[in-house]
């Protein structure tokens, strides 16, 4: 046998007896005991018309003795929990009820047979529990929106359904006016947005929602701007003088929209007016400036009107056949 492949079968003889060696020592050394703390959650479980009235720690530190492999398994399944269960005996408002060490660490649920829990921290846990109420409220979507140079949102980002029923504390259902959906960011968007959130449990144990996911909508378009000529000009304000005549100058201006491509290609220029709000007797200074009101559904941002400001002149019309003093006409007269 050559000297190189002689070298190669010692290598592989010598690797080969020390990993067994370091097998042997793992399955000596996990069948010994050990202490660990171990962060373990704390679940409740309450009668159906009780419920917290405030958050307990969603964990507690308990210091575990078991063999390694035990430990190990532990470890790996993480099935270990303090389960508490309160009773409240009769009464309608709320009640204090505490825990003790022993009540505690007799609490620990784990599927590890050896384990034994020998101290807790805390070593006291104190719950208030109230009745229990309902509410339904407007769901909030919380989403961050970072979109691709060019495109913009249009309208507001909608949820749907767009309200939730709560359950839990009568207490805390008062202070409630919205729940929010589960924080969603979303990088370079261009395209309208249909994506399924999960509705929030930020107050876990205290405040529930019967619902668990709701559909989001965003409404993304590419930017575009749109000119519309000749837009009439109209007075808002109206006028109990009827032989007063308003005249505006010029009677039509241009305006210049932005807003999502689609949008705009939609909008019929019939349909849009500008707007002066002139009173007669009140408005004296004879220049007013024009606004846009858009007609439902239209979402766009006005980015000029052309000319930004227009005159007006009342005139008093008298009709024909009254006299005018020095003149032997009947004739009508502006002022």
């Amino acid at each position: 046998m050559p000297q190189s492949t002689r070298n190669i079968s010692l290598i592989l003889r010598a690797t080969g007896a020390t990993i067994f060696a370091v097998v042997l020592w793992g399955v000596v050394s996990l069948s010994d005991q050990f202490d660990t703390v171990l962060d373990v959650p704390v679940s409740v479980e309450t009668q159906a018309d009780r419920s917290l009235v405030h958050p307990l720690p969603a964990s507690i530190k308990v210091r575990v003795r078991a063999s390694g492999w035990s430990l190990l398994k532990m470890h790996a399944t993480g099935r270990m929990e303090c389960l508490l269960r309160p009773v409240v005996v009769g009464g309608t408002g709320e009640r204090v009820i505490g825990f003790n060490r022993r009540e505690l660490l007799a609490s620990i649920r784990t599927d590890i047979p050896d384990a034994q829990q020998l101290s807790v921290t805390p070593d006291t846990l104190t719950m208030v529990l109230g009745p229990t109420g309902q509410k339904t409220v407007p769901l909030s979507p919380e989403v961050t929106i970072a979109l691709r140079k060019g495109f913009l949102v249009i309208g507001d980002v909608r949820v749907q359904p767009d309200s939730v029923l709560l359950v839990g504390s009568r207490r805390a259902l008062e202070d409630i006016t919205r729940w929010p959906t589960a924080a969603l960011a979303l990088d370079d968007v261009h395209r309208p947005v249909t994506r399924t959130v999960a509705v929030s449990d930020t107050l876990r144990g205290i405040v529930a929602s019967t619902m668990r996911r709701a559909e989001l909508y965003a409404d993304v378009q590419e930017v575009a701007e749109r000119l519309l000529s000749d837009v009439p000009v109209v007075n808002r304000a109206s006028t109990r003088d009827t032989t007063l005549h308003l005249g505006i100058y010029p009677s039509h201006v241009d305006v210049l929209l932005r807003g999502g491509a689609r949008d705009l290609s939609r909008i019929d220029p019939a349909a849009i007016r500008a707007y002066v709000q002139i009173l007669a007797g009140a408005d004296t200074l004879g220049i007013a400036y024009p606004h846009l009101v858009l007609p439902p559904g239209v979402n766009a941002s006005v980015v000029s009107i052309r000319p930004a400001r227009v005159r007006y002149l009342f005139r008093r019309e008298i009709a024909a056949g009254s006299s005018v003093p020095g003149s032997g006409e009947r004739r009508r007269i502006a002022r």
